[in-house]
């Protein structure tokens, strides 16, 4: 099986970061994940962005914000983390339909739980972790 996760971070080296701690929370499961990473007012300015089924995107501002509630409108078939440095944003990510909330630096027990939120991968698979 396979599916596509999309960070949108202003920072290459976070989402680079990001991604490696994901990766490694799913190397154990035969899927086949391709990630594509864009910075937040890509939203804004790209024609096309891929369909992801697992999107994280960072918020660091009220411009993070307006791209991701743009982004959430269109891709609203997708499971929507939003991430921040801050606890400032929580109460906007539940009102975007996020499924998930984590703040930065983000344990690697709270990114689990989101992935397992998430209907993209199987529960059953990820127990074991």
């Amino acid at each position: 099986m396979s599916f596509s996760i999309l960070v949108f971070d202003e920072s290459k080296v976070a989402a680079m970061r990001l991604i490696d701690e994901i990766e490694d929370i799913v190397k154990n499961i035969n899927y086949d994940i391709t990630f594509y990473i864009y910075k937040p007012n890509d939203v804004f300015t790209k024609e096309t962005i891929e369909k992801g089924k697992l999107i994280f995107f960072t918020i660091e501002n009220m411009y993070d914000l307006e791209a991701a509630r743009k982004f959430a409108i269109f891709h609203n078939d997708s499971t929507l983390i939003i991430v921040s440095n801050t606890e400032e944003f929580g109460t906007w990510s539940w009102e975007l339909g996020a499924d998930y909330y984590l703040v930065k630096p983000i344990e690697r027990k709270e990114l689990l739980k989101a992935i397992v939120k998430s209907s993209s991968i199987e529960r059953k698979r990820l127990a074991g972790m």
